[in-house]
């Protein structure tokens, strides 16, 4: 994806939709029931954490956690 640090709330949202997805070739059991967490060095709006969530969830991903290094 493109850098974001320049854009709006709803352009972050929109550049990081359908930006993650799994790679077929793990198996969903690995996912299911699991728990993750997420690191990223900067959180603005959240959008990115929240795009990488909504995959690991959609593939059976008991809970995700985010870890955050700085806020921006």
């Amino acid at each position: 994806t493109p850098p974001q640090a320049q854009l709006s709330r709803e352009k972050r949202i929109q550049n990081v939709a359908d930006a993650f997805s799994l790679v077929p070739e793990f198996p969903n059991p690995y996912f299911l029931n699991k728990k993750f967490i997420l690191i990223d060095d900067v959180c603005s709006t959240g959008a990115t954490l929240n795009a990488c969530a909504a995959a690991l969830k959609s593939a059976g991903a008991a809970s995700v956690w985010g870890l955050v290094l700085a806020r921006g």
